[in-house]
């Protein structure tokens, strides 16, 4: 899986990497939410996907937690793998910015997660992102989204538009 997304949203997320660390350093209530979930709902996964893994503080967080998982991150910033993989990177835990081809077609997911990434998917790029995932995910498998309301969203975009990302689409 690799999608067509031009050089300025690369970059942007390339210089994204910095708060993606900071966040890792001093938390973030978002991505807090979302372990939380994640540990009240899930139990003992084999095979993870983490579609917008950033830096891989969560792919390294589900590692921690079951050492014996296959997690996978991939980002679309080289940056944030090439930090992800400094940091976190294990036998059992690995970075890509797209799914190795071996990957594709042959290994199917218990647990796929998109933590605040949704959002930034383009409404055009969905379709096949929802095909991937379906394609993808073990029949017993659980997807994991987690993304800001509409109703936050617009508060940023009135009131504190310098946090919005380049793409920014209403779930």
């Amino acid at each position: 899986m690799r999608y067509n997304v031009s050089d300025q949203i690369k970059e942007y997320y390339d210089n994204a990497s910095v708060d993606k660390i900071r966040d890792y350093v001093y938390g973030n209530k978002r991505v807090e939410m979302a372990w939380e979930t994640i540990l009240s709902h899930v139990n003992n996964p084999v095979n993870v996907l983490e579609i917008g893994c950033g830096i891989g503080a969560m792919c390294s967080r589900i590692n921690a937690r079951w050492p014996a998982s296959h997690v996978t991150g991939i980002d679309i910033s080289e940056k944030s793998i090439e930090i992800a993989k400094k940091l976190f990177e294990t036998a059992q835990c690995k970075f890509y910015t797209s799914l190795p081809p071996i990957m594709d077609n042959n290994k199917r997911f218990d647990l796929i997660l998109l933590i605040d990434v949704l959002e930034h998917v383009e409404k055009s790029k969905r379709e096949q992102l929802v095909s991937f995932i379906a394609s993808n995910l073990s029949d017993d498998g659980m997807l994991l989204l987690a993304f800001p309301t509409p109703h936050m969203l617009n508060i940023n975009r009135q009131f504190f538009p310098e946090k919005l990302q380049p793409i920014e689409e209403d779930i």
